[in-house]
This record gives structure tokens, sequence and C-alpha cells, in this order.
């Protein structure tokens, strides 16, 4: 089955194209999408355009997926009604991938039982705190028992009593489905590393192009050249990185962050490069690869 296709598809954000005739098709069973997907977030979520092109989840376009439960959203800050009852609202997702109005209430109430949450059945949307309401999220992808989910690092900011006892609760919600794995960039380390590395494929997004798709050897072995963005720690960094044979193309060892492109010998894998941050505290919010760059785009870079 195709899990995601994306046909010359472009997407508008208030009338601009952001993502311009991507094409892609993955029928892995765990990937991961990494890099700039939010246009595709707010199209699925209705607030972005589908100008041209198609998108498939499941075999279905991407909204028809959606609406037959084919395909549920998994994310953090998922809008929800603020003023309807949990139960009412798991109702309703129900019901509107076409069961009935008597089978979508038991099938919420039964997850909730499922999730030990039957208390929150009557408790406002609004009024749950944040683990209550990532029970709920996930409560809403179990009712409409969808064979694809979209998930986001759903558990960020959590603390890590809060992520213990919640990450079972997600690690049940999307078992056994397919599962797109949405993150901003290759996490440094901690849990959403860990899911990323177990993910068959990566599919990565920068500035609205593919910038690589294959499996994560091609992240976390060895590899040629990546976009980094180094947020604090960046001179101890450097010199570790250089170390290791790592040319880069940015600012100099004299600044304290990093925004480039950087060279990577044979041997010497992101892992390697993400221990050395954590030796030396330095705080890395981006890991990208990118496709081969010009020797004009590698000028570009050394100018920002």
């Amino acid at each position: 089955m195709t899990v995601l296709e994306f046909q010359a598809a472009s997407i508008a954000i208030d009338s601009i194209v952001v993502t311009d005739e991507l094409s892609f098709r993955t029928a892995a069973n765990r990937v991961a999408l990494i890099g700039d997907w939010h246009a595709f977030h707010r199209y699925l979520l209705g607030r972005a355009e589908l100008v041209a092109g198609r998108i498939v989840v499941a075999g279905q376009p991407a909204l028809d997926a959606l609406q037959t439960g084919r395909l549920a959203l998994l994310f953090q800050a998922m809008p929800v009604p603020r003023g309807w009852t949990v139960a009412r609202w798991l109702t309703l997702s129900c019901a509107l991938t076409g069961a009935t109005q008597r089978d979508a209430q038991r099938r919420a109430l039964e997850v909730l039982a499922r999730l030990e949450a039957t208390p929150l059945a009557t408790a406002k949307m609004h009024h749950l705190n944040a683990a209550q309401r990532i029970q709920v999220l996930c409560a809403g992808v179990l009712t409409t028992d969808p064979s694809v989910v979209l998930v986001d690092d759903i558990l960020a900011g959590f603390d890590e009593v809060s992520r213990d006892r919640l990450a079972p609760i997600v690690a049940e919600t999307i078992a056994d489905r397919s599962v797109l794995l949405s993150a901003e960039g290759i996490p440094s380390a901690g849990a959403l590393r860990d899911d990323v590395e177990r993910c068959e494929e990566l599919i990565v997004l920068e500035g609205g192009r593919l910038t690589l798709h294959g499996s994560p050897d091609a992240v976390f072995g060895s590899g040629p050249r990546y976009r980094v963005v180094v947020e604090a720690g960046w001179p101890p960094l450097h010199e570790l990185w250089v170390a290791r044979g790592v040319v880069v193309h940015g600012s100099g060892s004299e600044s304290a962050l990093l925004d480039g492109v950087i060279e990577v010998p044979a041997g010497v894998s992101v892992r390697d490069l993400l221990v050395d941050a954590d030796r030396c505290a330095a705080v890395v919010s981006q890991v990208v690869p990118v496709v081969a760059p010009s020797a004009d785009e590698l000028h570009a870079v050394q100018d920002l």
C-alpha cells in the first residue's frame, strides 16, 4: 500500500506557494518526515490550499483519507473545540468516519476505559491539563482506528516522569499502523531521535525542496554534507569536529553560533557528531542532509 505520495504537489499558504511541484512516494511502514513540513500539516488542518497536483495517503486523496478515518493526526497542538466535552469530541470524530451515533458513543467510551481515562469523559476540552490532553488526543486516534497516523514530537516539553507515563499510551496508539513521524530537524538526543532512527525511510524537505529520500543509514551512517544549526556552544564543538576531519562552511570558530554546511569524512556518522555536542554541552537544533550542494551554494552559505 502507498502510505504517502506527493504527485507534483504544490501547496499555498495565503496564496503564496511554499511547496512547489513536490513528488515522491513511499510504502514504508515507518517514515520520518524531517524539515519544514508545516505546509503539509496546515493543508491537512484546512489552513492551506493544494493548488496543483495530488497528495495521496493510504491510497486515497489525503483529505478523503482524513474524512474516512484512514488517516489520523496526532499533533500536540491539535486544534479541538474548546467548549466541548471529551466524550462529545470523541463521538463526533468517530461518527464523521461513517459510524452510527450509537456505535460512535460506544467506541468513545470503550477507548477511554482502555486508556484508564473514563473520568475525563465529561470534562471540557479546554479544562484538560497537558497530560490529559495527550491521553484524549490518543483516544481520538484509537476511536477512529486509522491505518496511517501522522504524529509530531507529541511529548516535547514534558518532564521525564510525565514522558515515562505517557510514552506507553502513545506507543499503543500508533502500534500496528503505518506511522509518519514529523520532526523539524534531526534531533540530537532523546526519545525522538531514537524514534527517527527506527524509521525505515527518511524524507527530508528544506525550503520546499526534497533534499533526501532514503534509509536512516544515509543520515546516521557516514554522510557527505549536512546543513547544521548550532545555537550555543559552537567554539568547543568546532574544535571537536575539526579534530574528526569535518570541514565547516559557515561561521568561523570565533562565532558562538553556526548556521552552515559541514562536510563529513568517511567513517564519521551524525551520531558521532551529536555525541561530541553532548560532550561540550552544545545546542544543535538542526542537522539536515543536503544533496550535493554546488560550489555556488557553499559560497552562499559562507556569506551567512
